[in-house]
């Protein structure tokens, strides 16, 4: 059948590359998910640049910018998320960018002389993009909130060594801050903690998490949770609707994960095209390479407090190599790997 793909991006890229590459030098035909002639061997007519203002799921059309309307047969969701960024006084003040988009990266890049930045946020992407600035010669820090460098998913220890490798590699971590203002006049400056420090900079990453977009599916009649809520065919409430991804909800959970969303959404191509098969929920990893060193984590690290575990720790201080296997009624649960 013929599929319609309507965008209000560019073509399809990998976004988990826009922390990892944003002084790289990569365009956007190299982050493409496919070239220009994948598309159109398949029958896929690409609608970018546009923008969907609602859908009329009695009539199953899609209304776009300018009034154009595109019928449907089935239609899937697939709108991701944004990121969120808490309403910290000043958080309107230019340079203050949460990099989601190819645009962010480019206003990050616009930014001259960047010497000093703040990252917001020290979990995966945060971490990212604050390793990539510190490799083009900024001088960073990072601001968590909470006590921890990614305290669900790593034990004490293995949290312990990435924070001495973010030392090592020249960024420097707060921990357990609050931060009460984003400063400057139209242009952002610096940050203010509660212990009153400011702390310059001509750019704030905000890397605090994400929110599902949900509003023109909940327009549609969709029913909508924390974000759209499927069951295990992507099927929403509305028949011959699915939804995918970052914006997708299943038994309550949405880990907002690239693999999640590629497994997602080839269950939602093809129940869409009428095969009967089923989302198996997947297990999320942290994978992290950044700070001179690379980090995974899956499972249960040991943070269920009514359950005994037994620990297996392979270290190398040499090396900062550190591998801890946590086991549970005799099954491994966790595993937290650093370096």
């Amino acid at each position: 059948g013929k599929i319609i793909l309507i965008s209000n991006e560019g073509p399809a890229y990998q976004r988990p590359m826009l922390t990892k590459a944003m002084f790289s030098g990569l365009d956007e035909d190299q982050m493409a998910l496919h070239p220009q002639g994948w598309y159109d061997s398949r029958n896929i007519t690409q609608m970018l640049h546009r923008q969907v203002e609602r859908v009329d799921a009695g009539n199953r059309t899609v209304v776009l910018d300018g009034g154009e309307t595109v019928g449907y047969t089935k239609l899937i969701f697939a709108l991701g998320s944004e990121c969120f960024v808490p309403p910290i006084p000043g958080h309107e003040r230019e340079g203050v960018i949460a990099i989601r988009r190819l645009d962010d990266v480019r206003r990050v890049q616009a930014i001259s002389p960047l010497k000093q930045a703040v990252v917001i946020g020290g979990g995966v992407l945060g971490l990212e993009a604050a390793s990539e600035l510190r490799r083009n010669g900024c001088e960073v820090t990072v601001l968590e909130l909470a006590p921890t460098l990614m305290g669900r998913q790593l034990d004490d220890a293995s949290a312990k060594l990435l924070l001495a490798k973010c030392a090592d590699f020249g960024v420097r971590v707060e921990l357990g801050v609050q931060i009460t203002a984003l400063e400057g006049d139209t242009r952002v400056t610096g940050v203010r903690l509660g212990s009153g420090e400011v702390i310059q900079a001509q750019l704030v990453v905000v890397s605090c998490g994400v929110r599902a977009n949900t509003a023109i599916a909940q327009a549609a009649g969709v029913t909508v949770d924390r974000a759209i809520v499927v069951n295990e065919g992507m099927e929403t409430n509305l028949p011959g609707v699915f939804a995918c991804g970052d914006c997708a909800q299943l038994n309550g959970i949405n880990y907002a994960l690239w693999p999640e969303a590629q497994a997602q959404g080839k269950v939602a191509g093809a129940r869409a095209a009428g095969d009967a098969v089923t989302y198996t929920a997947e297990q999320p990893i942290l994978s992290f390479h950044g700070m001179g060193t690379e980090l995974f984590s899956l499972g249960d690290p040991g943070k269920r407090p009514d359950t005994h575990y037994r620990t297996l720790e392979l270290r190398d201080d040499a090396r900062g190599h550190l591998a801890r296997y946590y086991f549970a009624e005799g099954k491994l649960c966790g595993v937290n790997l650093v370096g």
